[in-house]
Order: C-alpha cells, then structure tokens, then sequence
C-alpha cells in the first residue's frame, strides 16, 4: 500500500463499521495540485476505494422499487479550472478545453 493513502485513507477511515463501505471518489481542487491518476490507480489496490475515471455515472437501484438512481461524478476542475479557495479565487477557465469539452460530450451522452 502507498504510505499516503494508508495514513489519510485507509487508518482514518478504518472503523469496523466503514470497513465494507465502497467509496466513491471524485478529484477535487485540492486533488488537482497533486496526483489525480495516482488517485484513480488506487482503486485497482483498494476494495473500498473506487475511483474508475475523473468523470463517471454510479446507478444504484432503490430496493422495493422500479427506481434507479442515476448520479454523476463529475470532475469541475476540469470543465472550468481550478480555484485558489484560500485566496477566494475564481476558476477563470479549463487547463485543456478539448478535455473539457470531452467530458460535456460525456455528459450530453448519458
């Protein structure tokens, strides 16, 4: 296991009731100042970690009912960049618009 994940992750998170939990992760604009891929790669390490792309749809069926759920995970920084939360700034726009543009495609085909 990676020393980072084990010390923010899994020994933070290791309580008998979160232990068979699944975790559903999206980067964020903190995440973006470091390793996203490293985080999307845990998820081959991790049972509970799942983080299979930086956007993604989850479906959930809700029990006795016709009902499914449909929730997007979807990565902001990469539609419209990243902020400085400590400096209260604004995302001005996208590092990489075709990569922006390639997840609102996504989107649009959901």
């Amino acid at each position: 296991n990676d020393k980072r994940f084990q010390e923010t992750f899994e020994d933070v998170f290791s309580d008998r009731a979160l232990r068979n939990i699944p975790w559903y992760v999206l980067a964020g604009n903190h995440d973006h100042l470091g390793n996203v891929s490293a985080q999307i790669a845990y998820s081959k390490i991790s049972k509970r970690w799942n983080f299979p792309s930086p956007y993604y749809r989850l479906r959930f069926k809700i029990p006795r009912t016709n009902i499914t759920v449909a929730i997007f995970m979807l990565d902001t920084v990469m539609l419209c960049g990243n902020s400085d939360d400590f400096a209260s700034q604004q995302p001005k726009m996208p590092r990489d618009l075709g990569v922006a543009r390639t997840q609102l495609s996504w989107l649009k085909k959901q």
